[in-house]
């Protein structure tokens, strides 16, 4: 049986892309933790809305393309997305965010976004925020006060979670050596 949680969708990876009405789509998965074989239908049933191959494909291919340095900050960015399609907080607390965690200046962490933008993964707005590309938006349908008044509050516990997990990690480093 399948196991619903969600590090197990974190596991699954395209495995078969077949047309469909002159569109790609996803007819199968690996769980590459198990390399069970899911099709569409049992993935949709596990909670995954179904996905455009072509985008998953073309992120996916963003990503790898970026050094180690700028795609740790991609992940870190893009974890920041909200339902309408920009980054709460915006990139500049999130550069701020990103320089703590890492004890550098933010001015150094800015350097980045230009890549990222040459990535495909940002692009500048008329209005100079930096938001995500296409590719990499998640808008959902309907977003009330009340969603986007507590994107900020859900940001700011997401940082705390992720530096802590961070800091864990380095202090058992630290005590294996």
């Amino acid at each position: 049986m399948h196991d619903t949680s969600t590090s197990h969708l974190d596991h699954l990876q395209i495995l078969t892309v077949a047309p469909v009405r002159r569109r790609l789509q996803v007819t199968e998965y690996v769980d590459t933790s198990t390399g069970e074989i899911l099709t569409a239908e049992e993935v949709r049933k596990l909670g995954v809305k179904e996905i455009r191959a072509d985008a998953r494909m073309r992120r996916e291919r963003a990503l790898a393309a970026l050094r180690d340095e700028v795609r740790q900050f991609a992940e870190f960015v893009l974890s920041f997305r909200n339902g309408r399609g920009a980054f709460t907080p915006g990139m500049d607390q999130l550069c701020k965010w990103y320089a703590f965690m890492l004890d550098r200046r933010p001015d150094n962490v800015r350097r980045l976004i230009p890549k990222l933008a040459e990535g495909g993964i940002v692009e500048q707005t008329p209005h100079g925020e930096w938001v995500p590309t296409k590719d990499f938006m998640w808008i959902r349908g309907q977003t009330t006060k009340g969603t986007v008044h507590g994107e900020y509050a859900a940001a700011l516990t997401k940082f705390d979670r992720i530096r802590l997990r961070r800091q864990a990690q380095q202090e058992a480093r630290r005590e294996a050596a």
